[in-house]
């Protein structure tokens, strides 16, 4: 038989146990001559030990036996011990009986949603876009929590130490990525910064001709080379070296001629102009032109002469008998 088998048999047992007893009670009750020993209350109950029913001394040899009562469905009444010990009893009985309870079952947890930075550093930003400033540093074999996303997800939202940026997908690999992952907002982008414009350097001043006379010498009274009426000198540029290709242009009322280009005779940028083969007296207009493609036609050309513009400004010289012949130096500023 199992354990529960003989555990229900001992039950039984104590049951009709308890039952009989109460019966023979009153039946002892009903005869005055009969001395009846009273069954000891049984002060604890052991499952594997029960107690034998209590020995009936021999009715003496004149007294009537009375006939064996017929067992009725008549209800017992137990002792609030006695159906304290039965109910405990039975709750024994029922907690060895039942199987245990079956482990609880773990629900897994999902992983945290990471990105990592695989191949090498890759920039933290302000917002999901290049254009907007760096915020940081993903150090290769690096990683951090995926705390959102932009629209398309090609931008993670990260959880740094230092507050949340921005990583891009494209240079990253991410895992336990789930679809549930909040889409966030970008930030307005950063102002896109106005051009400076770079300060204007200021024009340092120019003379106003291109040509101007930084000396002028006379012929001398007491040596006045009186054969000739002649112009001369030389065209330098602002260092002192001379000027090649560059003609002078003298007028006096009607009269218009053009020098000869400066050239290398005496030292380059030399000109020697002669107006007249006598020493004469005369107001002469005097200013640089040229270079001239074609020096000649413009010199026979009173017109053209005239027409051709100016690179210095008008120097004025006089001319007398005594002083007839007049140096001129010229200097390039531009």
């Amino acid at each position: 038989m199992s354990k529960r088998q003989w555990s229900m048999v001992i039950v039984m047992i104590l049951i009709n146990y308890l039952i009989f007893s109460q019966l023979f009670q009153r039946i002892m009750d009903t005869v005055p001559v009969l001395s009846v020993a009273t069954a000891t209350p049984i002060a604890t109950f052991t499952p594997t030990q029960v107690a034998p029913p209590p020995t009936i001394p021999p009715a003496p040899a004149n007294t009537p036996i009375p006939a064996e009562p017929t067992a009725t469905n008549t209800p017992v009444i137990m002792t609030e011990a006695q159906q304290q010990a039965a109910t405990a009893t039975r709750s024994a009985v029922e907690t060895e009986q039942a199987p245990p309870p079956p482990p609880p079952t773990e629900t897994p947890t999902p992983g945290r949603p990471m990105v990592t930075a695989s191949d090498t550093n890759v920039n933290l930003r302000a917002g999901p876009g290049t254009n907007y400033p760096k915020a940081g540093v993903l150090r290769q074999g690096e990683s951090l929590e995926i705390v959102g996303r932009n629209a398309d997800s090609s931008w993670w939202q990260v959880s740094a130490v230092d507050g949340f940026k921005w990583v891009a997908a494209g240079v990253t690999t991410a895992d336990n990525v789930v679809s549930e992952l909040p889409l966030v907002d970008a930030p307005p982008p950063p102002a896109t910064p106005t051009p400076v414009a770079p300060p204007t350097a200021t024009p340092v001043p120019q003379p106003q001709f291109q040509y101007t006379v930084f000396n002028l010498f006379a012929a001398d009274s007491d040596n006045p080379n009186q054969g000739l009426t002649r112009v001369k000198g030389v065209m330098t540029d602002a260092a002192g070296n001379g000027v090649n290709g560059i003609s002078l242009r003298i007028r006096s009322g009607s009269f218009c001629a053009i020098s000869s280009p400066t050239h290398d005779d005496g030292g380059a940028g030399r000109y020697d102009f002669v107006l007249d083969n006598r020493a004469r007296d005369g107001s002469w207009d005097l200013d640089v032109v040229g270079p001239l493609d074609d020096w000649s036609d413009a010199n026979s050309n009173k017109d053209r002469c005239r027409s051709l513009p100016s690179l210095s400004e008008k120097k004025t010289v006089v001319t007398t008998l005594n002083k007839s012949i007049v140096t001129l130096e010229w200097r390039k500023n531009w």
